[in-house]
């Protein structure tokens, strides 16, 4: 349905108003060398499906990618 690239950690500003904070930090979610590079957003018509085009398209970028269903 829909695929972006993101920038970089490095270009990341974090917002926590979570509760009584009222944080804004130059900074990104992740401690670590791992990042979300992109996303996309697929239909599938089963989990079954969506797993097949997860592990298809790990194959075709050569990355490591994460499913996760819409709330």
């Amino acid at each position: 349905v829909f695929a972006a690239g993101i920038s970089a950690p490095s270009k990341a500003k974090l917002f926590d108003y979570t509760g009584e904070n009222q944080l804004t930090r130059d900074v990104s979610l992740f401690k670590d060398d791992h990042f979300y590079s992109g996303f996309w957003v697929i239909e599938a018509e089963s989990a079954a499906v969506a797993e097949e085009l997860a592990a298809k398209g790990s194959h075709a970028c050569n990355r490591r990618v994460e499913l996760r269903p819409f709330l």
